[in-house]
């Protein structure tokens, strides 16, 4: 495989990998919490699709990882390497920190709310806390994607149409 498909094989990921977190973010959580009539449910819901997402993520960012060392002794492509680094550490830490750590504060809710206990301040804090960390992370993803998008259309050879004038 040769530079240009590593490239456009990163491109590909990458664009879909930002299509589908806007989608989850933007349009799918909200859309959930707003049309389920109990706010548990849309949690249940949310750590549902984001446990199963993460596990996309990871993988998508193996993929980026390996493409993007395939191309990192081409000059200014070196950024990518790094920005494939960045993205994966974060898809790592929601799949192996954050999710875990929601889902196991919304089960010391769920076990109070079944004792016919009050959601202790604490719990309410710790997961404000965490839902905090998971929107400014995602939000660095999203950046960081779009960065990664650009720095592959920059990359992308050259392609010659039929009349000899470059183009992309």
């Amino acid at each position: 495989m040769d530079t240009k498909k590593y490239i456009n094989t990163l491109l590909i990921i990458f664009t879909s990998w930002l299509a589908t977190t806007l989608i989850i973010d933007f349009m799918i959580i909200p859309g959930a919490f707003r049309l389920l009539q109990d706010i548990e449910k849309a949690g249940q819901l949310g750590l549902y699709i984001f446990s199963h997402y993460n596990k996309i993520e990871l993988i998508m960012g193996v993929i980026c990882l390996i493409a993007s060392w395939k191309i990192f002794k081409y000059g200014r492509a070196r950024l990518l390497p790094i920005l494939a680094i960045m993205i994966t550490l974060i898809s790592l830490s929601y799949l192996f920190i954050l999710t875990p750590q929601i889902s196991m504060l919304r089960e010391k809710h769920v076990e109070l709310l079944h004792a016919h206990q009050v959601l202790s301040q604490e719990i309410k804090a710790q997961l404000m806390w965490y839902h905090r960390i998971y929107v400014g992370l995602d939000t660095f993803k999203i950046l960081l994607l779009g960065c990664a998008m650009a720095f592959c259309l920059l990359f992308r050879p050259k392609i010659r149409n039929i009349f000899g004038k470059s183009q992309l």
